[in-house]
C-alpha cells in the first residue's frame, strides 16, 4: 500500500495533535516533580561522608569512598583493606570536596596523602 492511499484510510486529525499536547504537558507535569528528587539525590550523594560510620569497623568517621566495593571506609579500614586492592577506584572526602585517591597512596586521620612503597 502507497503512503497517499495510507494516509486517505488513516487521516491526521486534531485529535491525534491533542494527544501529542497532552502527552508533553503530561511529560513537563512529569519531569516537574521528579527533578527536586533527582536534585536532592544527586547532592545527597555528594555530601560529607564524616556524617557516616565506616562501613567496615563501624566506629570510626568514613572519609573514603570505593566505587568498586560500593563501600565508606575510615582511613585504616581503607588502607588495610586497599593494600590487597591498590587500583580499586577510591576517593577521599578532603578540604570538603572528594578526590581521587591514587593507587599508590593512603589517607590518614587528618585528610592527608601518603605514598605506600611496596618493598
Amino acid at each position: 500500500m502507497r503512503c497517499d492511499q495510507l494516509l486517505k484510510k488513516f487521516p491526521v486529525t486534531s485529535s491525534t495533535t491533542r494527544t501529542w499536547e497532552t502527552q508533553m504537558l503530561s511529560l513537563s507535569e512529569n519531569w516537574e516533580g521528579c527533578r527536586q528528587k533527582l536534585f536532592e539525590t544527586v547532592l545527597k550523594q555528594e555530601r560529607s561522608p564524616v556524617l557516616d560510620k565506616c562501613n567496615s569497623c563501624n566506629s570510626s568517621s568514613a572519609i573514603i569512598r570505593c566505587y568498586d566495593c560500593n563501600m565508606l571506609y575510615c582511613s585504616s579500614c581503607d588502607e588495610n583493606f586497599h593494600q590487597g586492592h591498590p587500583f580499586h577506584d577510591r576517593e577521599a572526602f578532603v578540604d570538603g570536596f572528594f578526590q581521587p585517591i591514587p593507587p599508590t597512596c593512603v589517607v590518614d586521620e587528618s585528610g592527608f596523602f601518603k605514598t605506600v612503597c611496596e618493598s
